[in-house]
């Protein structure tokens, strides 16, 4: 894999990341905005693979209690029970 299809995946993966985060939490949008004060627009962002901006990224990873690298790592595999 060349070092453009690795930077797609890791994108991928945060986009995911920082959804299933949220869902996780049991949190809507509007909840996490209100929590983190970042506006929904750019929550919405961090989800849907559009750009926004590194500080936003820096503010979710504390909220979350994670490190920045983290969020690049591939989703864990969610098992049926």
């Amino acid at each position: 894999m060349n070092i453009v299809e690795e930077n797609k995946k890791q994108i991928h993966n945060m986009h995911t990341n920082f959804k299933n985060l949220r869902t996780e939490q049991g949190l809507t949008i509007a909840q996490l905005s209100e929590q983190t004060q970042i506006a929904e627009k750019d929550l919405l962002a961090t989800e849907s693979g559009q750009d926004f901006e590194i500080s936003i990224l820096i503010r979710l990873c504390r909220f979350y209690k994670i490190k920045p690298r983290q969020i690049f790592a591939p989703p864990p595999v969610k098992k049926d029970t």
